[in-house]
């Protein structure tokens, strides 16, 4: 409940409140609307849960989901649905990925696993690898939004697989679409199957910004990081391993000291773990 000072009625406070949900709206569908325009498609307004958009390069009117027209437009991807149609459905490409789990480990795969919680109630994970008490849910965009799950549930979720001693890892959607090869790497990271590197055999040096850029790109899931501090681990000559540190942010620490500095991005090459550096 937002209330102003010398605002008594409860009701004035409630119509605030509103209010400012309203102008956030407002702003979100005006930022959307602008970032739409650079791709030539214009959003029409809303349906239920879908934005309904124009696109003028095809002259068609099409509906997705907000996380899914923002996860292209942050990979600088058309969002239209016809212009740039998604490649595969979630069934299909959960089928992918179990695929590509099947082709790289020998051990036992399961689908669509039921697991037993310490509450003894039973839920389903979408991998298991009993071997390795590995677990790995395909969280598609649209129906694990928050518009149809709660916003906790794939912390949850985590949780009660921790809970029984299974590790369980998310690939998201987008991810697996448009950055396949890293998330590729980071099961085989699960799976340990990477190729491993010590430490003692490599070098430490300072990376220009453009270098740590790139390798960010090429290596982290969220890409560039802006980091004032940035470490490169090098292996017979080559960048193997990058590290990113700011200045400590207190707001999201909450750790004060102005001298610290907080880790923004660490990555390795694809397919490759650094003993000594990298924790299991």
């Amino acid at each position: 409940m937002l209330r102003l000072y010398g605002v008594e009625n409860s009701m004035k406070s409630i119509d605030i409140e509103i209010k400012v949900r309203n102008k956030s709206r407002e702003r979100k569908h005006s930022l959307l609307s602008e970032k739409l325009k650079l791709y030539n498609v214009i959003l029409l307004g809303y349906q239920k849960d879908l934005c309904k958009l124009e696109c003028k390069k095809c002259n068609t009117v099409f509906h997705n989901h907000p996380v899914t027209i923002n996860a292209k437009i942050r990979l600088l991807i058309n969002p239209c649905n016809i212009c740039n149609p998604h490649p595969l459905t979630h069934s299909a490409a959960e089928k992918e990925v179990v695929k590509f789990i099947k082709n790289t480990y020998l051990g036992e795969v399961l689908e669509n696993q039921k697991l037993i919680g310490i509450d003894g109630k039973k839920f389903e994970v979408d991998i298991f690898i009993p071997s390795m008490n590995i677990a790995i849910e395909y969280d598609g965009l649209y129906w694990h939004s928050e518009v149809y799950k709660d916003k906790f549930y794939h912390s949850n979720k985590t949780k009660k697989c921790a809970e029984i001693g299974v590790r369980l890892y998310h690939i998201w959607e987008d991810d697996w679409t448009y950055k396949r090869e890293i998330v590729e790497s980071r099961i085989h990271g699960l799976l340990s199957l990477s190729k491993t590197i010590a430490a003692r055999k490599c070098t430490i040096g300072e990376l220009s910004n453009p270098v740590y850029k790139k390798f960010c790109e090429n290596n982290h899931i969220q890409g560039y990081g802006i980091a004032g501090v940035r470490i490169g681990i090098f292996y017979e000559g080559c960048l193997i391993s990058a590290m990113g540190f700011s200045k400590n942010r207190s707001i999201i620490s909450g750790n004060r000291n102005r001298d610290s500095y907080e880790l923004i991005r660490f990555c390795s090459v694809k397919k490759t773990r650094i003993i000594g550096v990298h924790q299991k």
